[in-house]
């Protein structure tokens, strides 16, 4: 296990540690991290605002999209508000 810590994510025999580059994996990997690099700074600020959460600073942001994974699909949709 890397880093001796959770949470950890294996992919083909390879291991990925921590929550954030998890997240950001996952993010391009199934095309959530933004068509330009503007809107890939912007999921990754959303990611730094929660991991700032989790570590006990103040975060807020506006989310107009709500992600969510659908079972029978296998896929990830992205409703926009």
């Amino acid at each position: 296990m890397k880093f001796g810590k959770m949470p950890v994510l294996e992919v083909d025999g390879k291991t990925i540690a921590q929550s954030a580059a998890i997240t950001r994996y996952l993010a391009r990997k199934y095309n959530l991290a933004g068509k330009t690099e503007f809107e890939e700074a912007e999921a990754d600020m959303i990611v730094d605002c929660i991991a700032d959460s989790m570590n006990g600073r103040s975060c807020s942001f506006y989310v107009n999209q709500f992600v969510y994974y659908n079972k029978k699909t296998r896929m990830f949709h992205v409703h926009t508000f």
